[in-house]
Order: C-alpha cells, then structure tokens, then sequence
C-alpha cells in the first residue's frame, strides 16, 4: 500500500480497507505494528489514537476502513485490520509514503519560479509531477491567486489540458492574449496533496525591450572593466594599477552616455 505525497512533508488523505462479511457479534480492531510494539488505533466505532488524523469510517454493509489524514513519513509502517474471532483473523498492510515531485515549466520546458511576458502574448505553463505511484488517480487544477483557471473562466481565452499516464502527470496551461491584470502568482494544485507555484509579470512592451537594454548595458561594462583588469597586469606599480582602472570606468560610463 503506498500513500502519495508532495514536498512539504504532509500529505493528503489515505483510506484503507477491511472488508469483512458475516460478521456477526465479533468486534473489527485497527493496530499498528512498531517492531515486538503493537499499538491500537481503534476498537469497534471508537478511536483510540492520540493523533487525531487517524479515524474509523464504517461504509455498509461490510468496509472498516481506517483513515489517515495529512499522512506524514512518520506514518509509513505495518498496519493490521483484525477480527476478533479465535483465532484471530488478520488483515495486514505495509504503508509506502511515496513524495512525488511537482514542478511548473515554462513553454521552453525550463522550471521557472518567476516569469515575464509581454502584453498580448499567450502565457504557456506546464506542471509535472513525476514519481507517483497511480497517475490516473490524481486531479490537477491551475489557479490565479485564488480564481481556478479553465475554460469556463470568465476571462475567456483560457485552455487547460491534462494528461495522466503511468506514473506521470502533466498539465497545460494557455492564456492567450495576456494584459497586465493576468499578472500574479500561478499555482499548480494536486488536489488534497501539494501544491507549487510561479509568479507571473505582464508588461508592456516597452518593458522587456528596456529589461534588455539595461541587461546590454551590464554586459558592456562588464566587459570593459575585464579589458581593463588585464591591461594593468602589464603596470608593475599598485598605484599605476589604481589609476588606471578608475580611467578605465570612468571612461566607459562616459562613452557610453
């Protein structure tokens, strides 16, 4: 039995079950083995675990499913559904926490945490989860700030497609047309499991034509000031060095104004 996490540590929801027909006036136990330690979590209806994410839910006419919530690495061990007849009967279970690996691409497939796009342009996003044990059994959403994202969203121009095979799950998100009230932060959202997200700018178009001026700009300097690093290799006094590198800045920040 394997229970499916994200990266923060606690989990979603895990249901187990002990399917038991006939069974007339004898009692249902849930216990956890911990090496020679055996430890009760519940007897008939009640719960006796001093954690309250672990519970009994009874589902007619014969499922005692234990429930554990947020489930933790610290919850992964033996697990026994048992009946109380003589002898017992016992149903065991051995509890995987598998952490899965949930990630937001852009359109080049590259992870990003934080993205640019000019106005009017569409806004391509991909999660991936990868490691997971059944796929199939996950369900994805996107989300902007707190508005889920499809295409019913009233914005309009929205897709999203998801696929789910093996033990992969990808989803795409498309706004097309972007304006800046687009802009914020995006969330890729496994339902009751982890969640990662990106923050997303929207600018005019003057905007990253600037973004790569300045970008130019640093690069030119940059440039300079190593052209003249090496040129003073070629002084043998500190002060000449001193002197020179300050021309070298000096005249590159005038150049270039």
């Amino acid at each position: 039995m394997r229970g499916l996490g994200g990266g923060d540590g606690s989990f979603g929801p895990l249901l187990t079950h002990c399917r038991i027909a006939n069974l007339k006036d004898q009692s249902v136990s849930w216990y956890r083995r911990q090496g020679d330690e055996i430890h009760l979590i519940t007897f008939g209806f009640q719960t006796y675990h001093n954690d309250d994410r672990f519970a009994l839910t009874y589902v007619q006419p014969h499922d005692w499913r234990l429930r554990i919530r947020y489930v933790q690495r610290r919850d992964e061990g033996t697990y026994q559904c048992q009946v109380s007849t003589h002898p017992p009967l016992t149903l065991t279970l051995h509890l995987q926490v598998v952490e899965a690996a949930i990630q937001i691409l852009d359109e080049r497939g590259v992870v990003v945490k934080e993205k640019f796009y000019r106005a009017g342009s569409t806004i391509e996003l991909q999660c991936l989860i990868a490691d997971v044990p059944t796929a199939t059994s996950l369900h994805l959403a996107w989300y902007r700030d707190t508005d889920r994202l499809n295409y019913d969203a009233t914005r309009g121009g929205v897709s999203v497609k998801t696929e789910l095979r093996g033990t992969v799950a990808r989803s795409w998100l498309r706004v097309g047309n972007a304006v800046g009230e687009d802009s914020g932060t995006y969330y890729c959202n496994v339902t009751s499991l982890a969640a990662t997200s990106v923050n997303i700018h929207v600018v005019p178009d003057e905007y990253p034509a600037a973004i790569q001026r300045a970008a130019t700009t640093l690069s030119w300097v940059g440039l300079t000031l190593l052209a003249c690093l090496a040129s003073t290799l070629a002084h043998t006094l500190n002060s000449c060095t001193t002197c020179c590198c300050f021309s070298c800045l000096s005249s590159s920040s005038s150049s270039h104004r």
